[in-house]
């Protein structure tokens, strides 16, 4: 799977191994397996996000091991991948650096930014709307409300903007 973080690893490889083959080796480019938490997230696959940390160790410790090599550089980026590489490193006792592959750069839609927090945001809004819909006797506080009307009104096409969120709390429950 090609996810963003992957293309701005492999950029970052290739300076790697341009300074292995001027420092006189000769560099092996692997690539591990991983579970994307943003394709998995709200299914049976986010059973698998924590546990392809050890999938990780293991894969690049096999890769090392099995080609004999005599140092590594592992280039990662997410909770899962970082701790992988560093447990593969500890386990190998060679020489080893992990480099952090930075992360994940904004894209834009229809002329805004976006980025993975701006998503959950808008994620929660559309849920706790939904909310709202489904259980009348759930109500936003008035402030929250307010808030979310001024920002519908405030953008093009009265949609819910990035970063936005709702708040759906319990002491704002009607009675029956």
């Amino acid at each position: 799977m090609n996810t963003p973080l992957v293309r701005v690893a492999q950029k970052l490889a290739e300076k790697v191994k341009e300074g292995i083959r001027a420092g006189g080796g000769t560099p092996l480019e692997f690539n591990t397996t991983s579970v994307t938490d943003g394709i998995a997230m709200g299914t049976e696959g986010m059973k698998a996000s924590l546990v392809s940390r050890k999938t990780v160790a293991d894969s690049v410790e096999l890769v090392v091991r099995g080609h004999l090599l005599d140092a590594f550089v592992g280039i990662s980026g997410c909770d899962k991948t970082i701790p992988g590489m560093v447990m593969a490193m500890a386990h190998l006792n060679i020489p080893s650096v992990m480099l952090y592959g930075g992360s994940i750069a904004y894209g834009e839609y229809k002329g805004n930014r976006l980025t993975v927090q701006g998503v959950f945001g808008v994620i929660a809004a559309f849920n706790a709307l939904a909310l709202i819909r489904l259980f009348p006797l759930v109500s936003l506080s008035e402030r929250a409300a307010t808030n979310l009307r001024r920002r519908r009104d405030a953008r093009p096409e009265n949609a819910v903007g990035l970063n936005d969120s709702v708040a759906v709390s319990a002491q704002h429950l009607r009675q029956p």
